[in-house]
């Protein structure tokens, strides 16, 4: 079975993931594994070997979410490690986009119903959808 190590955003299941750590044994290891949901777009660290991400989705909306949808049909599973979390800077502040990136987010919204309809081309005998 191919497999991502997920970093913790929603639906991880945050609580889990503090509560799984009981012991410290000063090693990583799988504390959990998760099924993609949709509209699940998670941080993750995968091998070299995942499906790259589609160049298609350009600015806003749709990029992360597009390859781990991927990721997801491809049969790779989702593990959320017992003691390693991402830290991202900074925040984004509604109103404080960029003017295009309501139209960004509406043209790759389309872009990614046609991306989902080619992965079941793609992918013909995975059971998984997006």
């Amino acid at each position: 079975m191919k497999s991502c190590v997920l970093a913790v955003k929603p639906p991880t299941n945050y609580s889990q993931w503090v509560n799984s750590h009981v012991r410290e044994t000063g090693t990583l290891e799988v504390a959990y594994t998760l099924t993609w949901v949709d509209p699940w777009e998670p941080f993750y660290i995968g091998p070299h070997t995942v499906p790259l991400y589609d160049e298609n989705f350009k600015q806003y909306g749709f990029n992360r979410i597009s390859q781990t949808c991927e990721l997801h049909v491809a049969g790779y599973r989702f593990s959320v490690l017992s003691s390693a979390f991402v830290v991202h800077r900074g925040f984004k502040i509604q109103g404080e986009f960029h003017a295009k990136k309501d139209e960004e987010n509406k043209r790759n919204r389309v872009l990614f119903r046609s991306f989902k309809e080619g992965l079941k081309t793609k992918y013909p005998s995975s059971n998984r959808r997006c």
